[in-house]
């Protein structure tokens, strides 16, 4: 019984796989696009940084229901240089991070 409850610890933890996200275009020119299903209601945040770190923008902070949400994002938009930003991405317990590239 207690091999029982170690083996089903291993699937607690969400799966990326579970929720898929979708960066397109990248590289892009005037804006790109942030999509994904959620399959089951999560805490999500997403927030673009510089290559320094420095956070500019927060596109996201919420628990959001089943379903499925995409988002627009430019840095010159928001008055920042083309260039190289990171995309962070909380979903859950779990932290992913993407490189955007707007040229």
């Amino acid at each position: 019984n207690e091999n029982n409850n170690e083996m089903d610890s291993i699937f607690i933890n969400p799966i990326i796989n579970e929720t898929q996200f979708h960066i397109k275009p990248n590289p892009y020119r005037s804006s790109t696009k942030i999509s994904y299903n959620l399959s089951n209601y999560s805490k999500i945040i997403i927030e673009i940084y510089t290559l320094t770190g420095r956070k500019i923008h927060t596109l996201v902070n919420e628990n959001q229901n089943k379903g499925s949400y995409e988002y627009n994002f430019s840095a010159k938009k928001l008055g920042y240089s083309s260039g190289i930003y990171l995309l962070k991405i909380k979903y859950n317990d779990e932290i992913f991070s993407f490189k955007l590239v707007e040229l």
